[in-house]
């Protein structure tokens, strides 16, 4: 199963950097989904304490149609086959939420108000 979660990560990651994947805000802080036919992808970022501090884990979730969890899997049960794993899904988390809150239209704007003639050069 495991393999079939790196390979939505992939394939998530792919889409989501052309902007091509419609995340939204989830009620839960911190996390974002998009729906498919039947099914709903949701990615989050929790907190958990170490000794050095606080640290995030991300988590890709599985979702029916209907809202119930189907399955799970963290950075960490990733890691353990792609070592990569935990970039890919802090990324992933970033570009849902830049998506679904509108960072890049924020920031074009803000560009725009100051008179920047050069905000192509930014992206």
């Amino acid at each position: 199963m495991v393999e079939k979660f790196l390979y939505l990560l992939g394939r998530l990651l792919e889409k989501s950097r052309k902007g091509e994947i419609p995340w939204q805000e989830s009620a839960e802080d911190g996390a974002y989904q998009a729906a498919f036919p039947n099914y709903a992808v949701r990615i989050l970022s929790r907190e958990r304490r170490i000794a050095e501090g606080i640290t995030h884990d991300y988590v890709l979730q599985i979702y029916s149609g209907e809202g119930k969890l189907l399955d799970e899997v963290d950075d960490e049960q990733l890691t353990e086959q792609a070592p990569r794993s935990f970039q890919g899904m802090k990324e992933l988390h970033s570009l849902a939420r830049g998506k679904a809150l509108g960072v890049h239209k924020a920031l074009d704007e803000i560009l725009s108000a100051l008179g920047d003639d050069n905000k192509e050069q930014a992206r």
